[in-house]
């Protein structure tokens, strides 16, 4: 992974689009291994001195969007503000191997194998665009997950919460406006007791 300025550049002539809440996520199986994203998943299994690109583009990386933002009176070309990235990566703490991903643009991807094989597991019935703000693997079952999906910025405040227990084939939504959470309520992250499961 070489450095790269990213000042002044359409997001969609960058070889990688970090923005300024790139995800950085240590092992919880071992230290030493960190995974770091762009559209792409990095990992370090030597505490940073040298890195490996184990997925694709975990983006939808819709070509509309991969332009320098504010045009035509207040460009930001900080390039802090990138659409199609990462906002979340988390390994399983119960399986290693397990990682999932979210992106700022809607997808969430899932791997079992350690990253060789990816799977798009992306919720069938939410809206496409939203930032998937969090993706919090369950600390009891590998195969339960829950991720909180924010739309606000497009102009709905629901809140998007949402659960599966089989690695992402099904999702139930949790935020059905009648449980506690509020319609209008957006929702940036949920996590399961680390002791008490459910």
């Amino acid at each position: 992974m070489g450095a790269s300025n990213l000042y002044g550049h359409n997001p969609k002539d960058l070889k990688h689009r970090f923005q300024r809440v790139a995800p950085i996520h240590v092992s919880p199986h071992n230290p030493d291994v960190v995974y770091h994203g762009s559209q792409f998943v990095h990992r370090t299994k030597d505490d940073g001195e040298t890195w490996e690109t184990i997925s694709p583009d975990l983006t939808a990386f819709e070509e509309d969007k991969q332009v320098i933002s504010g045009s035509p009176i207040t460009r930001d070309i900080t390039g802090e503000e990138y659409y199609s990235t990462l906002y979340s990566i988390r390994e399983s703490p119960v399986k290693q191997g397990v990682i999932w991903t979210g992106a700022n643009d809607g997808p969430v991807y899932v791997t079992q194998d350690d990253g060789k094989s990816w799977k798009n597991v992306t919720p069938k019935k939410i809206p496409s665009g939203g930032r998937v703000d969090a993706v919090e693997p369950s600390p009891h079952d590998p195969a339960k997950a829950y991720i909180s999906v924010l739309r606000y910025q497009l102009g709905d405040p629901k809140p998007y919460i949402y659960k599966t227990t089989d690695y992402g084939k099904s999702w139930a939504l949790l935020t059905d406006g009648t449980n506690g959470i509020a319609n209008d309520i957006p929702t940036r992250v949920i996590r399961e007791h680390p002791e008490k499961e459910g």
